[in-house]
């Protein structure tokens, strides 16, 4: 089961050029950064920009299941 959580959500990062469906890829934070941060690519997007855009597209954009828990 872990296993499986961990692939689903790794595949939500994956930077694929053919197929562009992981929301929270690199290709996907760029464009949306330069009208959110007014930061064009190249710049530097810190943990603060990154997590307050991932928090942003989840919210607004997306109908994620969360319901299971990663337990430490």
């Amino acid at each position: 089961m872990q296993t499986k959580v961990f692939h689903e959500i790794v595949s939500l990062f994956l930077d694929n050029e053919e197929k562009q469906d992981a929301p929270f890829s690199i290709q996907n934070i760029i464009p949306e950064g330069e009208i959110l941060y007014n930061k064009t690519a190249g710049i530097w997007y810190g943990a603060n920009s990154v997590s307050h855009w991932l928090k942003v597209n989840i919210h607004f954009n997306f109908c994620l299941d969360l319901t299971w828990q990663i337990q430490y």
